[in-house]
């Protein structure tokens, strides 16, 4: 009864499936190839599916291509944060002309704005190892960063990502942040979890990531459907199927005939048209329970995808698991091949009495970037998380299929590498797993079948229908198509030239006539052909020959039988080998034709070394390739370095082993830098210098140039290898030029008959590029507009020329590196770029026509500057090399950006800048940036108390002083706060704001060292001229004065000349430490003198005098107290004293007058403290350590035991002076007028006290008989 019923259940079964999963013309596919998410005119949100778990990765490459259609200040192109976190762990976005990367929190930013209306691929790329951050915009690296080591060394698991808005998580709700959406298209976001080279990114520019990639399965949208794009086609060869299969038998009691490995090879060999070729099939044990699932065409947005199970009671009917590899040929879009395969792969299948359908929830069709090792583990049923750890085992090589990349992988879907990683480790006895390939040994290297080689040599003709196209290549893909349907694979492809014997004289005339009425060609072409499946000899030779021969309807190339011909051969096997280099010794073994060896780098056990065994092309035996030892890293080191000795046989080795060292190495020290430039120099006596070698030389010279490692002991060797380079190069050319970032070569040899003279000229350059360089045939007396450094040779150096039949040359170097030229007995700068030029390396000397040489200054000469024309001494400081000016002539500045020399001798020319003051470093300018706008930002918040301070307590501005310093406060806040928004109002780019701003600055200044200045005069009049000064309206005319002064200076500067405001690079701001900025400020320097530097240094040079009186009067004041008092002298009060007044009067702004010289950068240090927290300290002096002030803040703002009463203290002062006023020394003037009145005379409340009412060694300076009104000494006396 259950096997009558059986047929019934399957039928039920695949019934079910075709009419849930399957609709008719096969499921769509999930893929988005070709597919774009637009984000504009309406909300639109794309983030990571739920499903799909974003592992720790160590190392990642991000991929993605945008597409803006409307500018924006800002925007973002997509956001990875971590759970809970706000940072961003990894995203891209723009800002103002920026293109910004983040990493773990840190932002780097570049200067690229994408252009609109074009797609732009931008790839980011991070290591832990390496600790290197890239950046990739089209293929072009720029950005290359390391990352502190602090910083995470994984990104973090299972975090949120979206793509063209960023987000954070709110009570575990996803929110958008609005102003920085991306307006445009986005397509093809990509992640892998290893990190990529530029090439391999290049190279791999239509694989799809194995962490997220391009498809439906993997994002989550709503509101913005995905929309084609036919411009976003990519052509791709190689792809990855995933996916579960069941296999249902008519007859469950009959003995199955074919293993589910054959089946599924027929399968597939029988549904996929003939571009498309079974490449490996990797098939896991039956099952008898199967996961069917969802249409993929159907989204779920709610719900996670539902699946069901199909259980089988007959061993007869199985669910496998399979991984299967196709190649397509020729190359097809990958949208294209997607959706063909997908479509073939979603239909029921039926051959005799087995029936086959893919469950298309468990089905993905993936291009990828390399075919994988078949040593590989096979899929499970479990389901692997993308980019999960895998564990690799280190022992025998492994091998590929014939014709694979030489590039190993990891197959298993889960891994989240393609490229040069580890093949995964196999169980000793494992189980259920099967290949295409017969009596498969996951233990051992060798294939199941050896391939059996062919040679065909054939004659075709071929219509030339299509002009332009190269017959060769055109042939070549005929051939592959035609052979690759039988899984036949041609390599060593070659056409030859077409031959006919003596007496086929007729048969050429016919051959002639036809293909010139069919518009024919006729060609000869020789190639060999593998046969992966090893079939009968001669059943293959007449495949071949049927498959290639015979008139193929509508196609353009016609092959007659007879002219095919097929010959077996044998090529045997690569022998074992014993390869010894600098990255290790490799053991490689006797491997088959056509395999690739993988073995585990000896340095770097995490990556592989791989070789080729290739069928020779001409010999038809095997031999094997160099090995690709680009992953692994050398076994020894630079200190290693000493014990090589250099021959002509290794020295390239050592060269490419130097280059590979510095890659790792980095930065240098002293001893490992000795021994790179000795072994350099070692090379170039012992070998042929070649332009390749040459090449390879200079750039090594480049990246120890650009390095950060100290230069100075090694200059004179790096300039004698590079003359050395120019001498010994061997070119057949008459010229030849090498550049490289920041250094280029120029060769020339010349005929002494001919010579007229010659110029060499870099006509552009920036810092870290290469040069671009000219040469001209004559002597040039006049630079050349626009050129970074020129050096023109007059005729007369032909008498330097060696004799006989050694070959004249003459060579220039450019070097765009300052730090190779460090002379320490100079104070001088260089401020040009370096150019030199030699014959055969001799010495030339005395001259009798100067050579000119022409360089650009760095920085702009000013009016004053000197500059002076140098050439470099190897001979100075000891050997170690200095810059002289002896025999060279220093000609008038061309401008303030060139400068013309006259020498008569050939060396190293430069420009030397004698500076007046110590040049700032970067660091030290960040630093004092950064105290600046700290300072001031105290500054502000500590004057906002004072000043609230005294306007809400009555009792404490009732005096002058305490008003003065009201007005003093006022200033001064309001020239912090204009300071501190300077930049961002200049950021805007208004023209009309930036004056107004500036101005406004202006004015401030002004005002607060016009307060300072009337802070000293009313401490004159108080202290000094204390007898009979009587000012009527005192203190509005002081706030005329102090506010009107200012108000009339910039009203004149705007009325004169308005544009004497503006925006002015941050060396010309108010405080020269803004960075690289705009800064809104005086742009005139006439103006500046006169209304900035003349006004504050007369109102400072007033108050250091008036300093100076009050300093003799208050001690001559406190001499009499203590003969009256016999009181001990207080040294602290004094010293407070000193420090209230010199911070009220502004005696730190002299500082800058002394900002020059060595002494210049700590000077700016001392200068940026004290005066940037001038507030802070006013705050201290004059609000913290006043007795009255903590007496008001303690009766209104505490409570409890430290409130006070609300008594008066100034009664208590009155009671106190009526007591002592038999003791006053002279009485009050009749002309003294009532506390209340508005005049007054300024002496009134010191003429009683000679003293000045102080009261010494107490907890505070106060004037202890001096009435409301009165005037109290200020500063640190009040």
């Amino acid at each position: 009864m259950d096997s009558d019923r059986r047929p019934c259940f399957i039928t039920v079964c695949l019934w079910v499936l075709a009419t849930t999963c399957l609709p008719c013309s096969g499921s769509p596919s999930p893929s988005l190839w070709g597919q774009k998410a637009v984000f504009l005119g309406r909300p639109c949100m794309w983030q990571l599916g739920k499903e799909r778990v974003m592992p720790p990765l160590e190392e990642l490459s991000v991929c993605v291509h945008l597409c803006r259609k409307i500018a924006t200040p800002e925007w973002t192109g997509f956001v990875y944060k971590a759970p809970g976190k706000r940072q961003v762990e990894l995203g891209l976005a723009g800002r103002g002309g920026l293109l910004v990367a983040w990493l773990f929190g840190q932002e780097w930013s570049v200067p690229e704005d994408l252009p609109l209306e074009h797609w732009h691929n931008v790839c980011l790329t991070w290591s832990s190892n390496s600790e290197r951050f890239r950046l990739y915009i089209n293929g072009s690296d720029r950005l290359d960063a390391h990352v502190n080591a602090s910083l995470p060394r994984r990104l973090a698991h299972n975090g949120t990502l979206t793509l063209g808005v960023s987000h954070n998580i709110v009570d575990g709700v996803m929110e958008f942040e609005d102003g920085k959406n991306f307006l445009g298209d986005i397509s093809l976001f990509r992640m892998w979890g290893r990190e990529q080279t530029a090439e391999e990114l290049r190279a791999h520019s239509c694989a799809d990531g194995n962490v997220v990639s391009w498809d439906t399965r993997d994002w989550y949208y709503q509101s913005c459907l995905p929309e084609d794009d036919t411009s976003l086609q990519c052509a791709w060869s190689m792809f990855k199927i995933k996916m579960k299969a069941v296999i249902a038998q008519r007859h469950p009691l009959d003995k199955p005939v074919n293993s589910p490995e054959d089946i599924i090879r027929k399968w597939l060999g029988t549904i996929f048209p003939g571009n498309i070729s079974v490449r490996d099939i990797f098939v896991s044990s039956p099952s008898q329970i199967c996961l069917v699932g969802y249409n993929p065409s159907v989204r779920d947005t709610e719900k996670a995808q539902e699946s069901r199970k199909m259980e089988f009671n007959s061993t007869s009917d199985k669910c496998v698991s399979c991984l299967v590899y196709v190649s397509v040929n020729p190359e097809t879009d990958v949208g294209v091949a997607q959706n063909e395969i997908f479509g073939k792969l979603s239909l029921a299948f039926t051959s005799g009495q087995v029936t086959l359908i893919a469950d298309p929830s468990s089905l993905s069709v993936r291009p990828i970037g390399a075919f994988p090792n078949i040593t590989a583990s096979p899929p499970t049923d479990t389901n692997t998380t993308a980019g999960s750890p895998t564990s690799t085992t280190a022992g025998s090589p492994t091998s590929t299929t014939a014709g694979s990349p030489t590039s190993t992988t990891a197959s298993d879907p889960g891994t989240p590498t393609e490229t040069q990683q580890p093949s995964i480790g196999v169980p000793a006895n494992p189980t259920g797993l099967s290949t295409t390939r017969e009596s498969l040994d996951f233990n051992s290297t060798k294939p199941g079948i050896a391939s059996t080689f062919y040679r065909v040599n054939m004659k075709l003709n071929m219509t030339t229908t299509v002009t332009g196209n190269d017959p060769g290549e055109t042939i070549q893909k005929w051939v592959q198509r035609k052979l690759g349907k039988v899984k036949m694979n041609v390599v060593n492809f070659k056409m030859l030239n077409s031959t006919y014997k003596a007496n086929d004289h007729k048969k050429i005339q016919e051959l002639e006539m036809t293909a010139e009425l069919r518009h024919e060609k006729r060609f000869r072409c020789t190639f060999q052909v593998e046969d992966a499946d090893a079939r009968n000899v001669t059943t293959t030779q007449t495949l071949i020959t049927d498959l290639l021969s015979g008139n193929h309807v509508d196609e353009e190339i016609q092959v007659d039988r007879r002219d095919v011909h097929v010959s077996h051969i044998d090529p045997g096997s690569c022998p074992g080998d014993t390869h010894e280099s600098f990255w290790g010794v490799y053991k490689w073994p006797i491997t088959e034709v056509q395999m690739t060896e993988t073995m585990i780098c000896e340095k770097n056990r995490g990556s592989r070394a791989c070789r080729k065994c290739e069928l020779d092309g001409v010999t038809e035996k095997a031999k094997w390739a160099k090995p690709n030892l680009k992953a692994c890293k050398p076994v020894i080191t630079i200190s290693d370095l000493d014990k090589i000795t250099v021959t002509a046989n290794n020295s390239a080795d050592v060269v490419d082993m130097i280059k590979d060292i510095l890659g790792d190495e980095g930065d240098l020290s002293d001893s490992q830098l000795a021994t790179v430039v000795q072994k350099l120099d070692e090379v170039l006596w012992v070998s042929t210098v070649t332009p390749q070698l040459g090449g390879d030389i200079v750039n090594i010279i480049a990246d120890i140039l650009v390095s950060n490692s100290d230069l100075s002991a090694v200059a004179n060797d790096i300039l004698g290898i590079t003359d050395s380079i120019g001498d010994r190069m061997d070119f057949p050319e008459e010229s030849l030029n090498v550049t490289v970032p920041s250094l280029a070569l120029s060769m020339i040899n010349v005929d002494p008959e001919q010579f007229q003279g010659l110029t060499f000229g870099v006509s552009s350059f920036s810092t870290g590029l290469v040069p671009e360089i000219f040469v001209n045939q004559t002597f040039l007396s006049q630079p050349c507009d626009g050129t970074v450094a020129s050096i023109s040779l007059p005729q007369a150096l032909h008498n330097f020329f060696p004799q006989g039949n050694k070959k004249k040359r003459v060579q220039f170097h450019f070097y765009g590196i300052q730090e190779l030229f460090k002379d320490p007995a100079t104070n001088w700068t260089l401020n040009s770029y370096v150019v030199s030029a030699s014959v055969n390396n001799s010495n030339v000397s005395n001259l009798r026509d100067p050579v000119v040489v022409t360089l650009r200054h760095l920085k702009p000469k000013e009016k004053n500057d000197k500059v002076e024309c140098v050439y470099w001494d190897i001979q100075k400081n000891n050997g170690s090399g200095g810059w002289d000016s002896n025999g060279c002539e220093t000609l008038t500045s061309i401008s303030a950006y060139q400068t013309t020399c006259q020498c008569y001798h050939l060396t190293h020319f430069g420009v030397l800048l004698d500076v007046s003051r110590t040049p700032i470093s970067e660091a030290d300018q960040e630093i004092l940036t950064v105290i600046s706008y700290l300072g001031c930002g105290v500054s502000s918040i500590f004057l906002g108390i004072s000043l609230l301070t005294y306007v809400v307590f009555e009792k404490l501005r009732s005096d002058y002083p305490s008003k003065i310093l009201i007005n003093l406060s006022v200033a001064l806040l309001g020239l912090n706060m204009v300071f501190l928004l300077d930049s961002w109002l200049s950021s805007f780019g208004s023209y009309g704001l930036c004056i107004s701003t500036a101005a406004t600055l202006h004015y401030f200044l002004l005002a607060s060292f016009t307060w300072m200045g009337l802070e000293a005069v009313h401490m004159y009049f108080a202290l000094v001229k204390v007898f009979n000064v009587y000012v009527p309206l005192y203190i509005h005319k002081f706030c005329a004065v102090g506010w009107g002064i200012p108000l009339v200076i910039v009203s004149l500067v705007l009325a004169i000349e308005k544009d004497a405001y503006g925006s002015v690079p941050s060396e010309a701001s108010l405080d020269s430490l803004q960075g690289s900025e705009p800064f809104c400020w005086i742009q005139s320097n006439v103006f500046f003198h006169v209304t900035v530097v003349a006004f504050v240094l007369l109102v400072l040079v007033f108050n250091v005098a008036v300093f100076i009186v009050v300093l003799v009067q208050i001690r001559h004041m406190q001499t009499n107290k203590l003969a009256a008092t016999g009181n001990k002298h207080c040294a602290m009060h004094d010293l407070r004293a000193v420090a209230s007044l010199t911070f009220l009067l502004g005696l730190t702004w002299p500082i800058a007058f002394f900002t020059w010289g060595p002494a210049r950068v700590p000077m700016l240090y001392l200068f940026s403290v004290l005066n940037s927290l001038q507030g802070f300290f006013i705050f201290v002096f004059h609000c913290l350590m006043k007795e009255n002030v903590r007496k008001q803040w303690r009766i209104h703002l505490c409570c409890g035991r430290f409130r006070l009463n609300d008594y008066s203290d100034w009664s208590r002062s009155m009671m106190m002076g009526s007591k002592t006023k038999q003791n006053q020394l002279v009485h009050r003037s009749p002309s003294v007028k009532s506390v209340n009145t508005s005049s007054r005379k300024i002496s009134d409340d010191w003429h009683t006290l000679p003293t000045g009412g102080l009261v010494y060694c107490s907890s505070t300076m106060r004037p202890s008989l001096a009435p409301p009104g009165s005037l109290a000494p200020p500063g640190g006396l009040a």
